[in-house]
């Protein structure tokens, strides 16, 4: 009968597992959430521990009973998720452990199923296997010491039963409450790192049009030192005018109503990228002077010292379009680390906020179970009592710890008890005497029936009456 209910457990928890799949292929926008979906599985070891045995099986027998209920979930699971990724291949989870921080595979060993799917099989069934185990011992298992101590700690307060149970209501709320504020801590941390990278990200699309626009001038020195065409030389205003106010941009960097940026992670980060900047538009303005002073001589009608000027100025433009590029390449660099730095960091607050959830369950669930515990164990005891005083015996005297409305519940029951010894013993004794009392007649009418046979009638009423007194 318990194999049968183990393995139901694990077909319910791994079908929990697969209706959570399904909703986040129907609902693209639960996908950001996806790892809660292997929380229904996560008890299954637990489950089996609690329903599938009864009372007093054993460690052994509810390893057992895991072990099975694990086996059933991981199979299920597997099933699910290979048909998942056929849809949507992040649930074959090879990207997430062949990303850091866990940096596995690529395994070709179940080709063509992917390599982590048949593995939850042997996983399931060891981790439910322990889970079952250890929940067994520490909850289910009456003499487990850690329950033992936390449910007399608990049962020994001097609070009301109300007051126990809200509290202990407060505190599973309190580390619900403490466990999604880090959550929230995480994915906020997260938000402003993710922000710092659209920074350095719109960095890089202002130095390219910075790029761009020296381009354009360069275009122009090129058109100077050979043969000029004013049309061409009439941009150069314009791009002069677009590099410095670009430039300008990128040295000031001014809050941007895109960017929800908090100051002073804007303030840092512009700081680290002014020097920079400002080299370059040294470097610019020197250039965009000496092109302009070039153009100025070629529109005076010197043409012969404007492509002479032009051509000192090529080194110069190559200098600048070097520094452009360092900068360019460097911010791209960033980025790129940037972007692999946030996904780094993603995966391990995964990681710390699944194991913060787990721990807190775990703690939670003690805490429960000790609560039920310092409640159910004098309930059970006052059963057991007046079944004891139903049977007749009012020796036992009652022991409960509780300095709460269970305590004084108990006393109650001992002090009836007492009453009921006391009135039981009276009984007794009327009893007794009642017996004594009712010898007494049926020898006196035994007394009788024998004088009847040599006596008057009469006179045998006389002597029953106590007027005749016979010895002998």
């Amino acid at each position: 009968m318990w194999f049968r209910r183990a393995i139901a457990i694990g077909l319910a928890t791994s079908g929990a597992l697969g209706v959570g799949v399904l909703l986040t292929l129907l609902w693209p926008a639960l996908r950001i959430v996806w790892p809660v979906v292997f929380l229904a599985v996560l008890p299954t070891g637990a489950l089996a521990a609690c329903w599938a045995l009864r009372p007093r099986a054993g460690v052994r027998l509810a390893m057992i009973a895991g072990l099975v209920a694990g086996t059933g979930a991981g199979i299920v699971s597997a099933g699910v998720l290979l048909a998942a990724s056929v849809r949507e291949p992040a649930w074959n989870l090879v990207g997430v452990l062949s990303a850091p921080p866990f940096a596995l595979g690529p395994y070709t060993w179940f080709d063509p199923v992917p390599w982590p799917l048949p593995l939850l099989v042997p996983l399931g069934a060891a981790l439910a296997a322990a889970q079952a185990g250890l929940y067994y011992r520490f909850v289910v298992d009456p003499t487990a010491d850690v329950r033992t101590l936390l449910a007399d700690w608990i049962a020994r307060r001097p609070m009301g039963l109300h007051a126990k149970l809200l509290v202990g209501c407060l505190l599973l709320a309190a580390g619900s409450g403490v466990v999604g504020l880090v959550g929230f801590a995480m994915l906020e941390d997260m938000h402003q790192r993710l922000h710092g990278l659209e920074l350095q990200a719109e960095w890089l699309t202002h130095l390219h049009a910075v790029q761009a626009a020296v381009a354009g001038e360069q275009a122009v020195l090129v058109d100077l030192a050979t043969t000029p065409h004013p049309e061409t030389l009439d941009r150069l205003p314009a791009l002069d005018a677009r590099v410095r106010a670009e430039l300008d941009h990128l040295a000031h960097y001014p809050p941007h109503a895109g960017l929800v940026l908090n100051e002073g992670q804007r303030r840092m980060e512009t700081a680290a990228l002014r020097p920079r900047v400002e080299a370059v538009r040294i470097a610019h303005a020197r250039f965009s002077e000496e092109l302009q002073a070039a153009s100025a001589d070629y529109l005076a009608g010197d043409p012969t010292q404007a492509a002479a000027e032009a051509a000192r100025l090529v080194p110069l433009g190559r200098e600048l379009d070097g520094d452009l590029e360092l900068l360019a390449g460097e911010l791209g660099d960033s980025v790129f680390d940037r972007a692999l730095e946030i996904d780094a960091a993603h995966h391990a607050a995964l990681q710390e906020l699944l194991g913060l959830a787990v721990l807190w369950t775990v703690l939670a669930a003690l805490l429960a179970a000790a609560l039920a515990r310092a409640i159910v164990r004098p309930v059970r005891a006052m059963a057991a009592q007046l079944r004891t005083m139903g049977q007749g015996n009012f020796s036992r005297r009652l022991t409960v710890a509780n300095a709460d409305e269970l305590g004084w519940l108990a006393g109650e029951v001992n002090r009836v008890n007492g009453q009921l010894a006391s009135l039981y013993d009276q009984l007794q004794g009327y009893a007794t005497n009642l017996e004594r009392r009712v010898a007494v007649q049926v020898a006196e009418i035994e007394h009788a029936q024998r004088l009847q046979r040599y006596l008057p009638r009469q006179l045998v009423e006389r002597v029953l009456r106590g007027e005749i007194v016979v010895s002998g």
